[in-house]
């Protein structure tokens, strides 16, 4: 099922905010709620997921630069993530 470009760029922009808030949550260590870390871990897999769900629909020099996000975001999360493994 195809969907209208700018529908498919609306609910992937739309994303963005979620994912950034929660990736500044873990990064910082002295604004994280630790007992809420999995949680968010869980929801930026998430809203990354449906970001990744709507590339096909926004055409190719877009999905481009919106890759690069994508992979920035997984980046940030793994080594978020392995910092409070340190810990």
């Amino acid at each position: 099922m195809t969907r209208p470009r700018k529908a498919a760029l609306d609910s992937l922009i739309a994303q963005i905010g979620a994912v950034e808030k929660h990736l500044h949550k873990l990064e910082n260590r002295s604004s994280a709620d630790w007992q809420n870390v999995k949680l968010w871990v869980r929801e930026i897999r998430d809203k990354v997921r449906i970001m990744e769900s709507q590339l096909p629909h926004i055409g190719r020099k877009t999905r481009a630069e919106y890759e690069v996000l994508i992979r920035s975001f997984y980046d940030r999360l793994h080594r978020a993530s392995a910092e409070k493994e340190e810990v």
